[in-house]
């Protein structure tokens, strides 16, 4: 079982779901984007999603755009941000999931950056653009590798298609709360319950979702129906205007929502409301 595998297994036996936080890798720059990237893990992020920066994210909003624009724009590299990954890993016990767009795979070398990303400590790979027929090479050489390949699924994929995904799959599949690109909501779908109870009935594996998801009732209503929640547009965007203390704060609060309300959740909190190291 891999290091995510087991921290699922872990959560769950604490009445928790995973709180996956995001951000672009290098925003605003190299050091204070490695400022916000411990931030999360002291807020209590149990996954943290580094982004590389790329000049045309399809599947993001404006705010991620526009981070990853202030990334390029001091010339952040795909090795300095797995250089961010490998001292976050050297100082914090955190899962680590790197997002990307297919493109910079192929122009970094996909064996080059599998084993560059397993050095660097990464658990897992997300490619944004990467459908399941085309991913077989990747997922071969990220199996041999160790990293897990993680894919998205919507609402409107088929029953079939979703079992192809899932068999590809290893981490968690990151479930997309809506069509569209990723950005905060007022309100969840009225369909997400039964969207993740159409999706369990079809694998095994942990199911965290995304897109919308920017506030701590928005993750409680997530993450009872599903295994995690994925928070990114309203992280990034809090970076613009505020200080790493005050990223961890919100990270406590999106983190608390993410405990049950019986005893170990009670328990959970408090650890949350502690930090972690």
């Amino acid at each position: 079982m891999s290091r995510l595998g087991k921290l699922f297994t872990d959560l769950k036996s604490r009445s928790e779901a995973a709180l996956v936080a995001f951000l672009v890798g290098g925003d605003p720059d190299a050091g204070r984007s490695f400022a916000f990237l411990e931030a999360l893990v002291e807020g209590g992020a149990d996954i943290i999603e580094v982004g590389f920066p790329f000049s045309d994210p399809l599947a993001d909003g404006k705010v991620i755009q526009e981070g990853c624009q202030r990334a390029l724009s001091t010339s952040t590299t795909p090795a300095q941000v797995l250089e961010m990954v490998k001292r976050l890993r050297e100082r914090h016990e955190v899962a680590v999931v790197l997002f990307s767009c297919f493109n910079l795979l192929l122009q970094y070398g996909l064996e080059a950056f599998a084993k560059d990303a397993t050095k660097v400590g990464a658990d897992a790979v997300l490619v944004t653009d990467l459908p399941p027929e085309e991913g077989r090479e990747w997922w071969e050489i990220a199996h041999k590798e160790g990293l897990d390949t993680i894919f998205l699924v919507s609402s409107t994929n088929r029953p079939e298609r979703i079992r192809e995904i899932a068999n590809l799959s290893s981490g968690f599949i990151y479930g997309i709360s809506r069509m569209g690109v990723t950005g905060a909501r007022s309100e969840l779908p009225a369909d997400l319950p039964e969207f993740m109870g159409r999706l369990k009935g079809l694998t095994d594996l942990p199911i965290a979702v995304g897109f919308g998801i920017s506030t701590p009732e928005h993750v409680k209503q997530v993450c009872a129906v599903a295994d995690g929640a994925v928070v990114g547009t309203a992280l990034v965007d809090l970076t613009t205007r505020s200080t790493p203390e005050e990223l961890k704060d919100f990270v406590r609060s999106l983190k608390a929502a993410t405990c049950a309300a019986d005893e170990k959740g009670s328990r959970a909190q408090k650890r949350v409301s502690s930090g972690r190291k």
